[in-house]
C-alpha cells in the first residue's frame, strides 16, 4: 500500500480523465471536429491499452505440475504530455497525471506438458469516473523448458478487460514469444509480440464545434510490444521481478515499469 501511495504521488495529484469533451473545440468546422474527436479516441484507446494489457513478469521456464506462483505487482506507465499528441496528454488547464499507476494481484498455476495458466486482477486507482477494474487471463507454453546450460523459450496468449470505467469499454489481447536464461539467483528474460485492442465509447454524445459528436468504435488497434525483465530469487520460494515493457502507438513509445513480489507453493 505504501508503494502504491508513493507511485500515485509521483504520478501527480491529477485524476485520469478519459472523456473526449475535455478537449473542448478542435475547430469551427463540425466535419473537422468529428475527425479530430475520432483520432483522439483512437489515441486514448491505444495509450490505455499499453497501460492495462496483461504483463509478462515471468521467465520462460514452465512451472511444475500443480505448482502455484502468487504475487502482487505495481506498474507505472508514462504518458505523453502536450496538446499535439492529443491522447492521454494534458490539454489546457485540465492536467493529466504523467504516469498511470496500476496495482495487480497475480496467480499462475503449472499444468501438464509444459503449459501454465494465469489470472490477474487489478485496478486503475486514478480513474476520474468509474471503478476501473482490470481482469485478465493467460495461457503459456514452454517450447524449450531450459536447463543449467540452455535457455528456455516460451509463447503466451493473453486477454485483459477494463471493467467499470464510465467513459470507455476496452479489451486487449496479445501473442508473444519470450526467452530466459538462469544464472544462479538471477534470471533475465525478454519478449516480443503484438498487442491488439478493441475500444468503444460509453459516454453519451457531446456537443462542441456547432454539432453533436459521437465517436465510432475502434475494433482492431494493433501495437508492437517489447518486454525485458529480471527475476531475482531471494530464497527458494520468494522472488522479486523487475520489468520494463513498451508499446508503440501513434509513433510514440510508451514505457511501463513494473515491480512484482511473488511466492511459490
Amino acid at each position: 500500500m505504501s508503494l502504491l501511495l508513493l507511485l500515485s504521488s509521483l504520478a501527480g495529484a491529477e485524476t485520469l480523465d478519459l472523456s473526449l469533451s475535455r478537449y473542448g473545440e478542435f475547430s469551427s468546422d463540425p466535419a473537422v471536429n468529428r475527425s479530430m474527436a475520432q483520432t483522439a479516441f483512437r489515441r486514448i484507446s491505444c495509450d490505455l491499452a499499453g497501460a492495462t494489457a496483461m504483463p509478462l513478469l515471468s521467465a520462460a521456464s514452465p512451472l511444475e505440475w500443480k505448482k502455484v506462483d502468487a504475487g502482487v505487482s505495481i506498474s507505472g506507465t508514462g504518458i505523453v504530455r502536450g496538446e499535439k499528441h492529443m491522447s492521454l496528454s494534458a490539454t489546457g488547464s485540465n492536467m493529466q497525471p504523467w504516469m498511470i499507476v496500476a496495482p495487480r494481484i497475480h496467480i499462475q498455476v503449472g499444468l501438464p506438458d509444459r503449459f501454465d495458466a494465469g489470472i490477474v486482477i487489478g485496478t486503475l486507482p486514478q480513474l476520474k469516473r468509474g471503478k476501473g477494474i482490470l481482469a485478465g487471463a493467460e495461457i503459456r507454453y514452454a517450447i524449450l523448458a531450459g536447463s543449467a546450460i540452455s535457455s528456455a523459450i516460451g509463447v503466451r496468449a493473453h486477454y485483459t478487460g477494463l471493467i467499470g470505467a464510465d467513459d470507455i469499454s476496452l479489451g486487449t489481447e496479445g501473442l508473444e514469444v519470450y526467452i530466459s536464461k538462469s544464472f544462479v539467483v538471477f534470471t533475465p528474460y525478454a519478449g516480443a509480440g503484438l498487442l491488439c485492442s478493441q475500444a468503444s465509447s460509453k459516454a453519451a454524445p457531446f456537443s462542441f464545434g456547432g454539432g453533436v459528436q459521437k465517436v465510432k468504435d475502434e475494433p482492431f488497434l494493433f501495437e508492437p510490444r517489447g518486454t525485458a525483465g529480471l527475476k531475482i530469487a531471494h530464497m527458494q520460494e520468494l522472488n522479486t521481478v523487475l520489468e520494463i515493457d513498451a508499446v508503440k502507438p501513434n509513433s510514440i513509445i510508451l514505457p511501463t515499469y513494473r515491480l512484482k513480489v511473488l511466492a511459490s507453493f
